[in-house]
C-alpha cells in the first residue's frame, strides 16, 4: 500500500516497497509567473551547445574547448582554448576566478608540462580551481589540448 507524503505545495512523495515518486505540484506557470528554472543555451549546435548557464543555481557549463588553429604546438593551443574560456565566462557574466572545475584533456601526458606552464600563468593565484588532466584522444588528431570548465555566475535577478 503507497504512503503518501506532502511536503509543502511543491512536491508529492510516493513510496512503495519497490520505487519513489516524486510527482511536481506545484500551479502551472503563467507569463508573469516564472515557476521554472531559468537555462540559457548558447551557441548551439547540432550535437552541442557552447555554453549552457543555469541562472537559478549561478551556475555556467562550458563545452570543450579546442584551439581555432590546430596547427600551433601545445603552448599555443592552451593560450587560444584560454582566450577562448575567457569570452564565454564574460559572455556568462563570470571570468576565471570564478572557475568551480576544469577538466583537461590531453591525447599525449607528454604535453602535460607544457600545457601547465600556459595554465599557471592564467590562472589568478588563490582562486585555481579544483582540476583534473585526462590523456584522451581528441575529435582530430591536430588537437594537441581540451578543456572543459564550470563555473560561478551571477543569479537572475
Amino acid at each position: 500500500m503507497p504512503e503518501t507524503v506532502l511536503l509543502g505545495f511543491l512536491r508529492r512523495v510516493e513510496s512503495t516497497s519497490r520505487r519513489l515518486i516524486i510527482t511536481n505540484m506545484r500551479p502551472r506557470a503563467t507569463p508573469s509567473q516564472d515557476w521554472t528554472m531559468t537555462i540559457e543555451r548558447r551557441h548551439v549546435g547540432k550535437r552541442l551547445s557552447g555554453l549552457v548557464i543555469h541562472r537559478a543555481a549561478g551556475t555556467a557549463y562550458l563545452a570543450g574547448q579546442v584551439a581555432d588553429d590546430p596547427t600551433a604546438d601545445i603552448s599555443g593551443q592552451t593560450r587560444q582554448v584560454l582566450a577562448l574560456i575567457d569570452a564565454l565566462l564574460a559572455e556568462a557574466g563570470s571570468d576565471k576566478t570564478k572557475i568551480l572545475s576544469a577538466t583537461i584533456y590531453l591525447p599525449d601526458m607528454a604535453d602535460f608540462a607544457a600545457m601547465n606552464a600556459v595554465w599557471e600563468q592564467w590562472v589568478v593565484p588563490g582562486q585555481t580551481p579544483a582540476r583534473a588532466t585526462v590523456e584522451a584522444k581528441l575529435a582530430a588528431p591536430e588537437y594537441r589540448v581540451e578543456i572543459q570548465v564550470v563555473a560561478a555566475t551571477p543569479n537572475a535577478a
